[in-house]
Formats: C-alpha cells, structure tokens, sequence
C-alpha cells in the first residue's frame, strides 16, 4: 500500500474516531453567538464555502 493511501487511511480513521468521543467544552458553541446575519438572509454559495464552520447552525 502507498504511503500517502495508508496516510489517508489514518486521517480518516482518526477524525472517525474523534467525532464519536467529542470533548464536552462550551467553546463548541461559541459561533452561535457570532454570527449576527440571518442565517435566512445568507446567500446559498456563502452556506456552502462555510458549511463545515455553519452546518451546526443552518
């Protein structure tokens, strides 16, 4: 197996493992008091380029 397939490998494994074992921390959810837009008024493109950091929100 090639090292970078192996490396992905790892990679995904790993944010799998971290996303099931979440750390309780209230900076989780300190981007719900800053965004000051409407999410309703947001264009679709801008959703989309940010929907990892807003998808918790949308």
């Amino acid at each position: 197996m090639p090292q970078t397939e192996n490396a992905q490998k790892v990679i995904q494994e790993t944010v799998r493992r971290l996303t099931e074992n979440l750390p309780v921390s209230e900076s989780h959810s300190a981007l719900k008091y800053a965004i000051l837009t409407p999410l309703d008024k947001v264009p679709p493109a801008t959703k989309e380029k940010m929907g990892l950091l807003l998808q918790k929100y949308l």
